[in-house]
């Protein structure tokens, strides 16, 4: 793969737009095409808590590396532990979601730029409907409490991230989520973005404790600046969740995104190779 040039600007907005609503929507709606961020989150206790550690081969999150940037095949690997408490039958419920390079390489860069170390916080909401249909609601706090003040022009760089989705559970699941994209401060200005995400998947159940959850999303960006960089993705998604005894599961998968790229000012024109990325996961949680 090609290495992919970017501002310093542009980086930093890829590297906060993850997952974190996907963390409490996919337990809700009970389907997530997209890894986290939108990043394929623990199934949701009927009452009480979920926990969760994830790895994946990479950090991916609509289309972009998150923890090679310039590379977008590149694997640098990533955990996510993951809390998620459901709050009796409210609808409601709040969710912690970190993510920790693993490897060496850009650890340190990562890290002072807002990139590694990332701090999650969710409130997500779900409301059953008539037909088939339901609601979801979730504001999400993504926040990198060691990035470098120097590097970032600010202490605490930050996103706030609400998001709205409808989901039609039939013999597919099809829902569209909405959400905007705000960085905090407002020297982080161009980090903002309205996202649109349309989505389908299809569960297909193995035997009584194994199945296979296939996802397929696409999403769009308006960039508030005007970008067009990275302002189209495709997420495809394939997972086997496996039931355990006393409330354990295992979740392995493969993972597929695609990217729009703008070609350099110098040198040749991206290839659909360059904008692509291939990557594995395993999650194992319990639902207590």
């Amino acid at each position: 793969m090609r290495s992919v040039s970017r501002s310093r600007g542009l980086v930093l907005a890829l590297a906060v737009a993850w997952v974190a609503p996907s963390a409490a929507l996919a337990a809700e709606a009970g389907a997530e095409p997209e890894p986290a961020a939108d990043e394929q989150a623990a199934p949701a206790p009927a009452a009480g808590l979920c926990v969760e550690l994830g790895f994946k081969s990479a950090y991916m999150f609509r289309g972009s590396n998150l923890f090679s940037l310039d590379e977008v095949g590149a694997q640098r690997p990533v955990v996510n532990p993951l809390v998620s408490w459901a709050i009796g039958d409210t609808g409601l419920s709040l969710t912690y979601l970190g993510a920790f390079q693993l490897s060496d390489e850009g650890r340190g860069a990562n890290r002072d730029g807002a990139l590694d170390l990332e701090q999650d916080l969710i409130l997500g909401y779900s409301l059953a409907l008539p037909a088939g249909f339901s609601f979801q609601a979730a504001f999400t706090w993504l926040v990198w409490p060691f990035a470098d003040q120097e590097v970032m022009g600010t202490g605490m760089p930050s996103v706030i991230e609400p998001l709205v989705g409808i989901t039609w559970s039939g013999p597919l699941d099809v829902g569209l989520r909405v959400s905007y994209f705000h960085g905090v401060p407002d020297s982080l200005d161009f980090l903002r973005y309205a996202y649109v995400n349309p989505w389908l998947a299809k569960r297909l159940q193995l035997s009584p404790d194994v199945a296979l959850l296939a996802g397929l999303g696409f999403g769009i960006k308006a960039w508030v600046n005007g970008d067009t960089n990275n302002m189209c993705d495709v997420q495809v998604s394939l997972e086997v969740p496996i039931n355990l005894p006393h409330g354990f599961y295992l979740r392995p998968g493969v993972y597929f995104s695609w990217t729009n790229l703008d070609d350099p000012e110098d040198g040749p024109a991206f290839s659909f190779r360059d904008e692509v990325s291939a990557w594995g996961g395993l999650a194992l949680g319990v639902v207590l």
